[in-house]
């Protein structure tokens, strides 16, 4: 029981999701073999090629638009990204929350809650406090 407490510890603390949930996310942020542990059904499954051009092109949008602002939100970088095909707008929610922790990790990047300092801080002018990246 320890182990399984520990894992679900480990896996909020990376910012892992139910909806990112999956091989491709435990690959990316944790490695193959924790993959395959947890996925031994797919043992040695690669990522896809759309999801490996997908995942390069948030990548390089997250860091365009942070190095622009010096931050960002996640429906920032799904809007930024465009994509032909049906069913979409799903797969690209879906391919942020699998890809965000390998990102935040990688670029040593934070996803905060937004609050008043940091509204006048970065000069954002939107209603609520959304989560946003920042660097």
């Amino acid at each position: 029981m320890a182990f399984a407490e520990n894992k679900a510890l480990e896996y909020k603390e990376k910012g892992f999701t139910m909806r990112g949930w999956g091989r491709e996310l435990l690959l990316r942020t944790l490695g193959g073999e924790e993959a395959d542990r947890v996925y031994p059904q797919q043992k040695g499954k690669a990522i896809t090629t759309l999801n490996e051009e997908v995942a390069s092109q948030m990548e390089q949008i997250t860091m365009q638009l942070i190095n622009d602002k010096g931050w960002t939100t996640e429906s920032e970088i799904i809007e930024n990204l465009t994509l032909k095909f049906k069913g979409q707008r799903r797969y690209k929610n879906q391919q942020i929350k699998r890809i965000l922790p390998e990102l935040l990790e990688k670029y040593e990047l934070k996803r905060v809650r937004l609050n008043k300092e940091l509204k006048e801080e970065f000069k954002i002018s939107v209603k609520g406090y959304p989560f946003f990246i920042i660097a």
